[in-house]
């Protein structure tokens, strides 16, 4: 019995992260206060770069930080709540599944017909919960990466890759700083876990991998 009833609970867990995911911030904030839908300009994707280019930098960066942190709160959400009414002593279930599932609420959005962002931000704050240290050491990479390469696409699905050997590190998913992960399965979870967001994350750049091979991916642009 308990068996089925952990499967239910992730399950469950599941649609709550899925439900919160799929806020997307770039096209509520668009809708609410430009009247537009950032879908319907250069990238047409959902996400805080396609809205640097429409609403300028402070619009792009509350945006970002909405995406990152509404993985974290569902995250913690199931971490912090579900303990009180299914004992983890009883039955087994993974408050990263929230997490992970508020990633693919942000690339396929219940709300606005499945097309969303390509779960960047999302995937960060899917580290944030397993390890708050992997959130700046994913920023030293990307950026070092950006600056070299110019690529935003490329240093994204690079840093994605550099950050799975970093996750496979047993601490990294114990102790205080890993509290919404700590004591809930061994550490090989959230590697699983963050395979299957890192996966993601390169099937929704593919456009952007074949114009990388073509040599036709846009840089992005320092100013002086």
């Amino acid at each position: 019995m308990e068996i089925f009833l952990s499967i239910a609970i992730n399950i469950l867990i599941f649609w709550i992260g899925y439900l919160i995911g799929s806020l997307n911030a770039s096209i509520i904030v668009g809708k609410l206060f430009y009247k537009k839908d950032v879908r319907e300009f250069h990238s047409k994707n959902a996400g805080a770069t396609n809205s640097l280019r429409v609403f300028g930098y402070k619009v792009a960066i509350v945006i970002l930080f909405i995406d990152i942190f509404k993985v974290v709160f569902a995250t913690y959400f199931v971490r912090i709540v579900f303990p009180f009414v299914f004992s983890p002593k009883l039955y087994f279930y993974i408050p990263l599944i929230a997490g992970l599932a508020a990633q693919v609420g942000q690339a396929y959005p219940i709300y606005f017909k499945f097309r969303g962002g390509k779960g960047v931000a999302a995937t960060v704050g899917l580290l944030i919960s397993i390890n708050v240290l992997l959130w700046p050491i994913a920023g030293v990479f990307f950026f070092l990466l950006l600056f070299k390469t110019k690529y935003v696409s490329l240093s994204s699905l690079l840093t994605t890759l550099i950050m799975i050997g970093f996750i496979s590190i047993p601490w990294m998913s114990q102790g205080v700083l890993s509290y919404a992960t700590s004591g809930f399965g061994q550490f090989w979870v959230n590697i699983i876990i963050y395979l299957f967001a890192a996966a993601l994350i390169f099937w929704k750049h593919r456009e952007n991998i074949k114009r990388l091979l073509s040599k036709t991916e846009n840089k992005m642009k320092f100013k002086k």
